[in-house]
């Protein structure tokens, strides 16, 4: 009923439903999968309806705060940190599951790809896991590693990743201000599946040159995005478009390689998006 409404553009039967919802245990999940099936079907207006009236009614809430922003097209350069630690701490028991077993995530295996044509597993770097996670990613740097240090804002994921015992460190903090670390200097920086959760690039880039030794290695993934920019799409993160990454680099990282591909599946769908393999001038 609250999607028809919504698709009905009735602002009166949204927000009688929304009462309804107000005192359900599940208000917010039902909420934001109001949003994401309107999205998702191309109905923007209609999902942005939906969006400002699960803010408005939850306006302490910083996931529907977010997302309405997201919905209605709003310019927001970066998801807030509070906003991504809650939000993985909440999904840390199920992430690898549902990431991996249902999504169909291989981001690791294809980062494996990407190191495996340029550089030897000699255990010689210093590697910096930006956004680390459960530790997906572990297994594949540590060969490289004589030093593996893995950064995540959410302790719930940093927890899953220490059971690994892959890392020699695991830190809760913000990836720019760890690159920002004064004597902070790294062999490799590798960000998988990370900055569809950050936005705007700028401030990593410049840190990630200043962090990085001469010849050193940045490894990312990005959702695709049309033109040239940064999108906040409506399920609340960010697609970068090729045009932008090349810009960011320019004058400090020489592009080695892109792999398009499928990142993973959304709504049953392929999602896609691209890896790239830069090195630092």
């Amino acid at each position: 009923r609250f999607v028809v409404a919504g698709l009905d553009g009735d602002m009166a039967r949204v927000a009688a439903i929304s009462r309804e919802l107000a005192g359900a245990a599940e208000a917010d999940t039902l909420f934001k999968t109001a949003l994401l099936c309107l999205d998702w079907a191309g109905h923007k207006g209609p999902a942005a309806l939906i969006g400002q009236t699960w803010a408005s009614l939850r306006p302490g809430n910083l996931e529907a705060r977010h997302m309405a922003d997201a919905a209605m097209g709003r310019p927001v350069e970066r998801q807030p940190a509070a906003f991504v630690a809650q939000h993985f701490d909440g999904m840390a028991e199920q992430f690898d599951e549902k990431l991996v077993g249902r999504l169909g995530y291989r981001g690791p295996e294809e980062i494996r790809a990407l190191m495996a044509d340029w550089m030897q597993p000699d255990g010689s770097l210093d590697v910096l896991d930006m956004g680390c996670g459960t530790g997906l990613c572990g297994p594949v740097l540590r060969p490289y590693a004589l030093r593996l240090i893995g950064v995540d804002l959410s302790d719930g994921m940093l927890a899953k990743a220490r059971e690994g015992g892959l890392y020699d460190e695991l830190r809760c903090a913000d990836l720019v201000d760890t690159l920002r670390q004064p004597g902070a200097r790294w062999d490799m920086i590798v960000a998988g599946d990370t900055f569809p959760y950050v936005g705007t690039l700028g401030d990593v880039f410049d840190g990630a040159a200043k962090a990085l030794k001469p010849g050193g290695w940045l490894i990312f993934s990005t959702e695709a995005a049309e033109g040239d920019g940064v999108t906040l799409r409506g399920n609340g993160r960010y697609a970068h478009g090729r045009g932008y990454m090349a810009d960011l680099a320019a004058g400090r990282f020489e592009i080695i390689e892109r792999r398009s591909t499928m990142l993973r599946r959304e709504a049953g769908v392929a999602l896609e998006g691209d890896y790239f393999l830069m090195r630092k001038l």
